[in-house]
């Protein structure tokens, strides 16, 4: 899985101008399937022409919030949903309460559904009375990926405070991700596998966990992963990929693991083993 790192310190003023370009990113990847019911159809026109172009829709001079309220509003139909993770640490309740002014602030200005997830307990403090209703307790291992699967977020942004990481979109590429914007391209031309895969999709295990896998075949049980170095090379990432192969393995689905280089600089052999991998899941079926 890949992730897009920012950097939100908590106190620091709400850095709009890396939310605007994490908003207008996804929405390139999402034109043209955006729902424009009430935005202004010369801003719709304007930022149309751009991703026809492959640009992100930010337009220059234009305020930064009324391009954050006109872009969660096209791709509010996608069920985009911004979640904020405190980290369990020492945590004033001015730093807290920062937080969920951060929340808010963010829930007006895009009009995107906002969750806090904190563990419990920060979520026992007073600062929170704010926004404590119809809260929900889970496992701090498997809010994140609970909330990731549920039925009303097809689009998920998973946003932490210190650091920042954006988890991929269901069913598509991420497109912050080269190595998966390359393969679905040529995946879409390539005869015998364009309608096999889907990008970034959630799998249960036998074990009660959940994984977000790179690309998926569904009827194969065929799971691929793209491995960048920045994001797999530490002895977690290690260690914890192992476990991930282990535990699909035991559920039933069969992984083969490319290196982002080799999607990027040989083409040819990471569809060719792709192509492999399925003619042998066909046989062994």
């Amino acid at each position: 899985m890949t992730h897009l790192t920012l950097d939100l310190q908590i106190g620091a003023a709400p850095h709009s101008e890396q939310l605007l370009q994490q908003l207008a990113t996804t929405a390139l990847a999402l034109w043209p399937r955006w729902h424009t019911q009430g935005a202004s159809l010369q801003w719709v026109r304007q930022v149309t022409a751009m991703c026809q172009r492959g640009e992100p829709p930010q337009i220059a001079g234009m305020a930064v919030v009324a391009q954050l309220r006109a872009l969660g509003s096209v791709i509010a139909g996608s069920r985009l949903v911004l979640i904020l993770e405190s980290e369990p640490l020492p945590l004033a309740a001015a730093e807290l309460s920062v937080l969920i002014r951060l929340a808010e602030w963010l829930a007006a200005a895009t009009l995107v559904d906002v969750a806090i997830v904190l563990p419990a307990e920060l979520a026992a403090d007073p600062v929170v009375d704010a926004i404590r209703y119809g809260a929900i307790t889970l496992p701090a291992a498997a809010a994140a990926e609970a909330l990731l699967t549920t039925d009303t977020a097809s689009v998920s942004a998973y946003i932490t405070a210190r650091p920042t990481r954006i988890y991929p979109l269901l069913d598509h590429p991420h497109p912050e991700s080269p190595g998966e914007q390359r393969l679905a391209q040529l995946l879409a031309a390539d005869a015998e596998l364009h309608t096999l895969f889907r990008f970034n999709q959630p799998l249960k295990t036998v074990y009660g966990s959940c994984f977000v896998v790179d690309l998926l075949w569904s009827a194969g049980r065929l799971v691929v992963e793209i491995d960048g170095f920045r994001y797999h090379s530490s002895p977690t990432a290690f260690e914890q990929d192992r476990q991930r192969d282990f535990e699909l393995l035991l559920s039933g689905y069969y992984t083969i693991r490319l290196t982002h280089t080799s999607v990027m600089k040989t083409p040819e052999i990471a569809i060719a083993k792709i192509r492999d991998a399925v003619r042998w899941r066909y046989a062994t079926l």
